[in-house]
């Protein structure tokens, strides 16, 4: 006998634990605004770019919750 199973996504328990990985032009971004050759705003620029296409990916693949990655975070 095969068990039910629920495909109502928003009964889901979905935890986000840790960051994803940052993408080529974010971890250039960090580096060179740490060298002292991107000023803050086009680094948060680089960032907002980044965030949103990470959201954008998992809202591409069906998840009912979406994070920002922790693409923010300077450390």
């Amino acid at each position: 006998m095969t068990p039910e199973v629920d495909t109502d996504l928003r009964s889901l328990h979905v935890d986000q634990v840790g960051s994803l990985l940052r993408p080529p032009p974010l971890l250039d971004a960090f580096a060179r605004f740490r060298a002292g050759e991107l000023d803050e705003a086009t680094l948060l620029g680089v960032q907002d770019d980044a965030v949103r296409a990470v959201v954008a990916e998992q809202e591409r693949r069906g998840l009912p919750v979406v994070v920002d990655g922790e693409l923010r975070r300077i450390h």
